[in-house]
């Protein structure tokens, strides 16, 4: 395993190059980043959710999961409506490009 140490500014351009889409469900991206599997070997993508104390959390999710699960409170807990899977952008749906190009251009 290499570790690159970048300047910031190259950092933020990496980093910037990332997405994540809102789901419900267990409706994947089709592009979401496969990050495991399930022991039946079911793919396993990376979620995160803001619990209730306001702490976004990273969790899992897939196709053959109900919802997605997060560590909270020593238990896993399921949340099956407003949770965010993690895409690169150069796989975003159209919509999701079109509406990050917009805010990048706004913040020039």
């Amino acid at each position: 395993m290499y570790v690159i140490i970048l300047p910031i500014s190259v950092f933020w351009l990496c980093c910037s190059m990332t997405s994540w889409i809102k789901r419900e469900g267990n409706n994947i991206p089709l592009h979401a980043f496969k990050a495991g599997y399930e022991k039946d070997g079911s793919p396993l993508y990376i979620a995160r959710a803001r619990m209730v104390d306001g702490v976004m959390t990273p969790g899992k999710c897939g196709p053959g999961v109900k919802g997605a699960h997060f560590p909270y409170g020593g238990k896993e807990v399921i949340i099956e409506h407003h949770y965010e899977v993690f895409v690169p952008a150069s796989n975003e749906e159209p919509a999701s490009q079109s509406s990050r190009m917009a805010t990048s251009l706004q913040m020039l």
